[in-house]
This record gives structure tokens, sequence and C-alpha cells, in this order.
């Protein structure tokens, strides 16, 4: 059989061949182009980057594949921190990842020095099976701790009082030359207590609004 009901097969099986050999970030974002997701594409670099909000706020969130399956989900504040502070907030935030405080899965709270906000990011690989229903899962790990831990980094950022003790300790810890575990150990706890405290005064501000909107 000779014309077009010859070639219509072999169409076919270059469509197959050419899903076949998709990567997983093209695979994964045709399936949200499907979904009408709204980004904006890097596919150069393999990322993409769109906008995502809680009642609260509105932020970015970006998704950057390095390895073939490998990919990392970053969520990061509109918001800025003060360059004077910006030091100070990492590393309390870092205390916190590192002394497991947060349950993290795969993901850890953090700031931005280069663009001076918050950010919390999740390393996450695609499988093959069920890929889309697993990036979900991970974008919903990684805005869930964002949502938890913005309102609280972002008073934080503002507490000058609290965060001069934080950096007057560390300066301690700096000048002493050495490890001196008592100070790292006096330091990690007036990081945590520092941060845990200003989520419960956010907690009670929320609890307020909340009576005060009945």
């Amino acid at each position: 059989m000779t014309g077009r009901g010859a070639e219509q097969p072999v169409g076919v099986d270059s469509q197959v061949r050419a899903r076949v050999e998709e990567s997983p970030f093209e695979s994964l974002t045709r399936e949200l182009f499907a979904r009408d997701w709204d980004m904006s594409l890097d596919r150069k670099n393999e990322a993409f980057i769109t906008a995502f909000e809680n009642e609260n706020e509105k932020w970015e969130l970006q998704v950057n594949f390095d390895d073939e399956a490998d990919y990392l989900v970053s969520s990061r504040s509109r918001w800025s921190i003060d360059k004077e502070e910006i030091g100070v907030v990492s590393q309390a935030l870092s205390r916190m990842n590192s002394e497991l405080m947060i349950d993290t899965f795969g993901s850890e709270i953090g700031v931005n020095e280069d663009l001076f906000c918050f950010e919390v990011k999740t390393r996450s690989e695609l499988p093959e099976k069920d890929a889309v229903k697993s990036f979900f899962n991970s974008v919903e790990e990684n805005t869930g701790l964002y949502g938890r831990w913005s309102d609280t980094v972002r008073e934080a950022s503002g507490n000058m009082e609290g965060l001069r003790e934080i950096k007057k300790l560390e300066d301690q810890l700096s000048a002493a030359g050495e490890q001196d575990r008592e100070l790292e150990n006096r330091l990690r706890v007036m990081s945590e207590a520092f941060l845990h405290r200003i989520e419960e005064e956010d907690v009670m501000k929320t609890e307020k609004r909340s009576q005060f909107q009945k």
C-alpha cells in the first residue's frame, strides 16, 4: 500500500519514539502545562518558576533539574531581609536544620544571601512511575514548610534586640579561635529559643486576629 496509508504508522512511531526520548524535565513540564500550570520555562537550564500563595502571602517557587531525574524545589519570599541581619538569621536557621528541630524530610529552611530572601529547599528525585504525583508531594512538602516558617522568619529578621544578642555570642565564639562546646551549645539554645519565641508570638497574633474577625 502506498501514499498516506503507508506513511501514517511511521508518523505514530516517530511520536512514540520522541515521547520515549523525553527527559524527565520535558516530561514533567509537558504534564504541568496540560494541567494549566502558569510558569516561566528555562529549557536550556532545565528550570521553571511559578507564583505560589497561601492565605497570608505570595511567593516564588522555582524548580531546577540537576542531573536527569534529580531536582530541587525552592520557595523564595518576595519580602527581603536587610543586609545587616541576613548573616545572623542565616546562621540561626542553619542551626535549626542541623539539630533536626523541625520535621524536614529532605527539606531545609534558610536564606538566600544573594537575593536577600527567606528560602525553603526540597531535594527530590523524579521516579519513572507516578512522577507527577511524586512531584506534587515534594511541592506540598516544600510549600507547607515555607508557610509554617515564613511569618516567623520575617518577624525574627525585624527583631533587632534578639538578633544583637545572638550576634554578640557569635562574635565571642569567633574570637575564641578554637572549638568551644559551651559557647556553641549556648548559641544553639539561644537561636532555637529566639525562633520558637517569635513563632509563639506569631501564633498568638493569628489567634487574636481570628477572634476579632468572629
